[in-house]
C-alpha cells in the first residue's frame, strides 16, 4: 500500500498560517503595547522586585524587548488572581485601576478564544487537505 501525501496539504496550511497572521496582527499586537505601556507604574514599583522574582527574572525582563514579558506576566496575575498564587501575587489587582483590570481580563480571554478557534480550524484543514488528497492538474 502507497502512502499518499497530497501536495497541497504544504499549501493549504501555510496558506491558512498566513491569513491568520494577517488577522492577529492587527487584532492583538496593538490592544497588548496598550497594556504594556500603559502598566501602572506603582505595580511595577511594589511587585516588580527581588521580594516575589528571582534575581535572574527581574535582570531578565528589565530590558527591550523582554519587558513584554513581564508584562504578560504581571497582566495574568491582575486579571486572574489565582495565576499569581505562585509567587503570592494574589493582591496585585487591588493596586490597578479598574478599567485595566477588565481590559486585560477581556484580552487574555479572547486571545485564548482566537487560539483555540485557530488550532481547531487548523486542524479541520489539515485533515480536510489530507483526505482530499492531491489535486489532477
Amino acid at each position: 500500500m502507497q502512502m499518499i501525501v497530497p501536495g497541497d496539504l504544504i499549501g493549504t496550511l501555510l496558506n491558512f498560517w498566513l491569513v491568520q497572521l494577517v488577522l492577529f496582527f492587527p487584532l492583538a499586537i496593538p490592544p497588548f503595547l496598550v497594556m504594556h505601556f500603559l502598566m501602572p507604574k506603582r505595580v511595577l514599583a511594589r511587585y516588580w522586585n527581588s521580594q516575589y522574582f528571582q534575581a535572574w527574572e527581574l535582570a531578565l525582563f528589565s530590558c527591550f524587548p523582554s519587558t513584554f514579558m513581564r508584562t504578560v506576566m504581571l497582566t495574568g496575575a491582575m486579571a486572574f488572581p489565582r495565576l499569581g498564587k505562585k509567587r503570592k501575587l494574589t493582591q496585585l489587582y487591588l493596586d490597578v485601576p479598574n478599567w485595566y483590570r477588565i481590559y486585560a481580563k477581556v484580552y487574555i480571554v479572547a486571545f485564548f478564544v482566537y487560539s483555540g478557534v485557530f488550532m481547531a480550524a487548523l486542524i479541520f484543514f489539515g485533515i480536510a487537505a489530507f483526505v482530499e488528497g492531491p489535486r489532477s492538474a
